[in-house]
């Protein structure tokens, strides 16, 4: 037991301990190095009523020197030592059972654990912590960094259990049987600094494994269940402004040689390639056996863009991008069976585009926005007998507005001038498919058809559309 008698604590009930040091026989040299290799077998945290933590299994790697305060190169454990004085330094070092070979820096830990958090959240979580010194060079970012400081954190939820290991617990967050329950995923973290004292800059990168069977639970006639959930996070933060980091080609392990090494964290890469935040959802939802929805989600904001709005230069803009595709919509009684009767829309695809000018030094308080649409899907009423209506609809907007000048017609945005001609919106996790906006000027266009047939007497059907583009000048004649 560690902690306060009675009190409050951990207590281990199993796990070894190795552990070797090394100073220099002169009082005047302050180096030390140390090396400490752990497992824990059984422990739990008591003393707090309602806070539970249970370890499974715990794992920690240390291999660190020190010169006072200063960090120093750790020891090569492999080749650093002659034991029998025969000037061979190859000698391995044992403590117990355990031989130590580290060869360079190491700070990591992993392991499994239950958790309760006064009821609140609950579960199974694996976990695996890892340091290194790492150098990076990345040009479109600026970044040039000798022995960085790279910290990688893995949390999976309600990871497989290894033989010998309990059954996990599903993993819940709510209170009583009302909350979120996860079937299980890993979520990626990877945080880099520089590692030089005064330099402040840092990144992050964050990603998730397919999340599985996210949903809603305990609340009486309402389902909200994401069958994927995938999350992905690239950031940076510092003065002056730090760009995001491409975490694909700008990592190396080693002291020499190319960069682009992997820097995979829990079985998931890291690889995202400037500022992004996205989520990627598969969803259903179900209100009160009256309302069906089903489909796939996107969300996206990455790096800013270089847009074209009319004459004169390009304009610095932030973009949030909503896609959606293949949802399915039903409104009204026995959806899914022979008798279903209401309103359904089917095959719904979706792309939105919401662009704002950034700040500058010049226009500090920016007033221009602009939208952009793309939709698509069918529509049917069903159930009723000798009657059917129907048909399909297709929208597409291309618009600008500036607060400044509410009044007067601002020019939108020219996508057929961004790289490649179009800007694509993903609408949900992979295989879903993305959608193109490629437009070249101001435009609202309704596109679609129709039907209705009554007894098998009466059927009509038409097409139609409808559009308003760019104003044109025109020369009247008397």
């Amino acid at each position: 037991f560690v902690g306060v008698p009675d009190g409050v604590g951990f207590r281990v009930t199993g796990g070894t301990l190795a552990l070797a040091t090394v100073k220099p026989a002169a009082p005047a040299d302050t180096r030390s190095w140390l090396a400490l290799n752990g497992t824990l077998t059984g422990g739990s945290f008591v003393g707090v009523p309602g806070l539970g933590l249970t370890i499974v299994r715990l794992g920690v790697e240390i291999n660190r020197g020190s010169n006072g305060a200063l960090e120093i190169p750790a020891l090569d454990w492999t080749d650093a030592f002659d034991l029998d004085g025969d000037g061979a330094f190859d000698d391995d070092v044992v403590a117990g059972t355990h031989t130590f070979a580290f060869t360079g820096d190491r700070l990591a830990a992993s392991g499994v654990a239950n958790v309760d958090l006064f009821g609140f959240v609950r579960g199974t979580i694996g976990f695996d912590f890892e340091t290194a010194t790492v150098d990076v060079s990345d040009p479109v970012a600026g970044v040039t960094l000798d022995n960085a400081k790279l910290t990688t954190l893995a949390i999976t939820i309600a990871p497989a259990p290894l033989p010998g290991d309990p059954p996990s617990v599903p993993f819940f967050v709510g209170v009583g049987d009302v909350g979120f329950q996860i079937g299980g995923g890993t979520l990626a973290m990877a945080m880099l600094k520089a590692g030089t004292p005064g330099d402040a800059r840092s990144w992050t990168s964050i990603k998730s494994s397919v999340i599985t069977n996210v949903g809603l639970v305990g609340i009486d006639g309402f389902t909200l269940m994401a069958q994927q959930l995938q999350v992905e996070i690239n950031q940076a933060s510092g003065t002056p402004t730090v760009k995001a980091l491409n975490w694909q080609t700008a990592i190396r392990y080693a002291e020499t040689g190319a960069y682009g090494d992997d820097v995979t964290v829990g079985g998931v890469t890291i690889d995202a390639t400037g500022q992004l935040l996205r989520v990627f959802v598969t969803a259903t939802i179900q209100i009160d056996s009256f309302v069906h929805v089903s489909g796939n989600f996107a969300i996206e904001k990455g790096d800013d863009l270089f847009v074209t709005a009319g004459p004169g230069p390009t304009i610095r803009a932030t973009a949030l991008k909503i896609g959606a595709s293949n949802v399915n919509v039903f409104a009204g009684f026995g959806h899914g069976t022979p008798d279903a009767l209401g309103l359904q829309l089917s095959n719904v695809s979706l792309a939105v585009v919401l662009l704002k000018e950034a700040p500058t030094v010049a226009r500090p308080v920016p007033t221009k926005s602009w939208f952009a649409l793309k939709a698509s899907g069918g529509a049917a009423l069903v159930g009723i007998d000798n009657f059917a209506l129907g048909g399909t609809l297709t929208v597409e907007v291309n618009s600008a507005t500036d607060t400044a000048a509410p009044a007067l017609t601002d020019a939108v945005v020219g996508f057929t001038q961004l790289p490649g001609g179009k800007l694509t919106v993903a609408t949900g996790p992979s295989p879903a498919p993305s959608i193109d906006i490629a437009y070249s000027g101001r435009l609202l266009r309704v596109a679609g058809s129709a039907f209705i047939t009554i007894d098998s007497f009466v059927h009509v059907s038409a097409s139609f559309a409808f559009e308003k583009g760019d104003d044109i000048s025109v020369t009247l004649e008397n």
